[in-house]
C-alpha cells in the first residue's frame, strides 16, 4: 500500500532527523521485509537516495577484485549530510520535523534547556 510505504520512509527519515549521531538511524538493512519493497520500488527508492541512502557496494578481499567469501547484508548507509537534508525533506512531505536532543537535556542538565541562575546567598 503506498501510504503506509510513505508513512514507513516518513519515519525512517524522522529517526535520522531526531537522532543526527546516531549511526543505526542511517543504515537500511535492504534484506529487512519493510525495506526491501521500498528499496525495489524505483519511485520510493528515487526518495531515500534523494535524502541521502545509496547502496553500499559488499566489502573487497584486500588486494584482489573479487567479492568477500562470507556473504554480506546488502546496506544502505546515509552519507553525513543525510540528517539536514532528512528535515528539508520532511517539511517538503508536510511532515512534523523533529527536533534533536539538546546537549542539556542529553546531559541530564534540566530546565528544558532555560538557563538557571545559582542559588541566591542571603
Amino acid at each position: 500500500d503506498s501510504g503506509e510505504d510513505l508513512t514507513t520512509i516518513i519515519k525512517i527519515i524522522s529517526n535520522v532527523a531526531a537522532h543526527p549521531e546516531e549511526p543505526k538511524y542511517r543504515t537500511l538493512r535492504l534484506t529487512n521485509q519493510h525495506i526491501s519493497p521500498l528499496w525495489e520500488s524505483p519511485p520510493h527508492r528515487s526518495l531515500l537516495q534523494a535524502v541521502g541512502f545509496q547502496c553500499t557496494p559488499p566489502p573487497q578481499t584486500p588486494g584482489t577484485s573479487s567479492p568477500p567469501l562470507a556473504p554480506t547484508t546488502p546496506r544502505a548507509v546515509m552519507h553525513e549530510t543525510g540528517p539536514h537534508t532528512a528535515a528539508i525533506a520532511l517539511q517538503a512531505l508536510g511532515a512534523p520535523v523533529p527536533h534533536p536532543p539538546s546537549a542539556a537535556a542529553a546531559g541530564g542538565g534540566g530546565g528544558g534547556g532555560a538557563a538557571q541562575r545559582p542559588p541566591s546567598i542571603d
